[in-house]
């Protein structure tokens, strides 16, 4: 079995890896993932329209009576609850705001383009390995795609596990595309050196018939983990969004309570046959009792 049989798989490899490169800087693969596949967008809207469902309306408020009970007049709780609705409705624009740009730090992957960046790279050598070798591939070369397949794995599965707070670690900053340029060449460099001078040759070799079909398929595997990783920040701020948004909704079933309470006191003055929007229920109240007496 030799790797230029799998030449048409390579050259695909290596187109879309560059493509996703390229996609993460210009036009956002990962972002393609949280509006197309993971409806980022329509999430926040439904968790906050049921929000807004619940909350009192404006003009329900605006022509709300004020009447007195026992001398105390309704009026500053009617003015409390249109403060706590305008409260509410900026929180609700508020929290929508900061979700809408908390979903740019989700598709931000950048770490995701310098890992393509690299596999891109791995297929180019590939190729060149397949152009120079032909038909006879050699010992040493198969140890050199050997030993550049286990440094991808290792390179790959550190990058996906990163966050992206290590842009400020110089030796491991997966958001620049030079770091994955620089450790691709040391680890070219390394393989080379281990392939000629060191007695992996032979073990490398015997291992080639079910090693490169079962690692192969390695090169196209930062495209799933990219949907996994933006997969999994997504469903932790999704979290965040659904508590923000019950928070709120239970702040909104209060309001409408309190304003509930306040449509009541009115509805019961005006079957009482009050003509004022004002009243006083205590003396109505003593005069009904004088009445009776």
């Amino acid at each position: 079995m030799r790797l230029a049989d799998f030449s048409s798989f390579i050259e695909v490899a290596t187109t879309l890896n560059i493509a996703l490169v390229a996609i993460e800087y210009v036009k956002t693969y990962t972002n393609v993932l949280c509006s197309q596949v993971f409806n980022f967008q329509d999430f926040i809207n439904k968790s906050f329209v049921k929000c807004e469902k619940i909350l009192v309306d404006r003009m329900t408020l605006e022509h709300i009576p004020s009447v007195s009970v026992e001398g105390r007049s309704t009026n500053s709780l009617i003015e409390k609850a249109k403060r706590d609705r305008e409260k509410i409705e900026e929180k609700i624009e508020d929290e929508k705001g900061r979700f809408n740009n908390k979903i740019k730090s989700v598709c931000e992957a950048k770490n995701i383009s310098s890992v393509g960046l690299w596999h891109f790279l791995l297929g180019l050598v590939a190729l060149y390995v397949i152009g120079i070798a032909g038909d006879t591939e050699t010992a040493v070369m198969k140890s050199i795609w050997c030993c550049m397949i286990v440094c991808t794995i290792v390179y790959s599965v550190v990058g996906w596990l990163s966050k992206e707070e290590s842009e400020n670690n110089v030796f491991c900053n997966y958001s620049s595309l030079r770091h994955s340029i620089v450790y691709f060449v040391l680890a070219l460099g390394i393989s080379l050196l281990v392939s000629i001078f060191c007695c992996v040759n032979g073990f490398f070799y015997s291992i080639w018939d079910w090693f490169l079909p079962v690692t192969l398929p390695f090169i196209y595997s930062n495209f799933l983990a990219a949907v996994i990783k933006v997969w999994g920040k997504a469903h932790a701020v999704k979290n965040e969004i659904k508590k923000s948004s019950d928070e709120i909704q239970n702040n909104c079933s209060k309001l409408k309570a309190e304003v509930d309470s306040l449509l009541t006191v009115c509805s019961i003055s005006n079957r009482l046959g009050v003509e004022s929007p004002s009243i006083d229920v205590s003396d109505n109240h003593s005069q009904n009792n004088t009445g009776r007496e």
